[in-house]
């Protein structure tokens, strides 16, 4: 008889061998997710700890529907603070209303963070031009007063006409 389909008459404990087994790749001729309709929640919790530490995301994909919406929020909550790597647009379909308002909103504190920062950067560039493009008006003011003196008084209309040179040139 062949053992997929034993898997509905196991009891808990042989399917949670069984379920070892697959895990540690002793058993190859079933698949793990035929196994999952069978398994309580407290072994799928184990299981999913399990596929994380191996970094299997693909396995803890298949195993979503058959999570308690408990521990699929407190994987979220581990995605959002970056302790896990989770597709979520995979997982959406498995999360509460609430749970998709906290990845909405968390997506959303992280776009604001990145556009403060860009800002930051802009608005520094901006200030250090407008730095400079001061000096260079107050440089040239003191060009143009050192060349031109209200007190003499001009022979020609373009004498009148202060000339503004920068510093360089003179």
């Amino acid at each position: 008889m062949e053992l997929f389909k034993m898997v509905p008459h196991m009891n808990e404990e042989e399917i949670i061998d069984l379920t070892i087994s697959i895990l540690g790749h002793e058993v190859n001729e079933i698949d793990l997710a035929f196994v999952y309709p069978y398994i309580s929640d407290k072994c799928m919790t184990a299981i999913s700890d399990i596929l994380i530490q191996n970094q299997q995301q693909e396995g803890l994909y298949e195993l979503l529907p058959f999570l308690s919406r408990s521990r699929i929020d407190e994987l979220i909550e581990k995605s959002i603070k970056n302790n896990l790597e989770i597709d979520e647009a995979k997982v959406l379909p498995y999360l509460s209303e609430k749970m998709v308002k906290r990845i909405v909103n968390s997506v959303l504190e992280q776009k604001t963070q990145e556009i403060n920062e860009n800002m930051k950067i802009s608005l520094h560039t901006t200030a250090k031009k407008l730095e400079e493009t001061v000096e260079s008006i107050s440089l040239s003011k003191d060009n143009a007063k050192s060349e031109y003196h209200p007190a003499k008084k001009p022979k020609k209309l373009v004498d009148a006409v202060p000339i503004i040179r920068p510093k360089e040139l003179k």
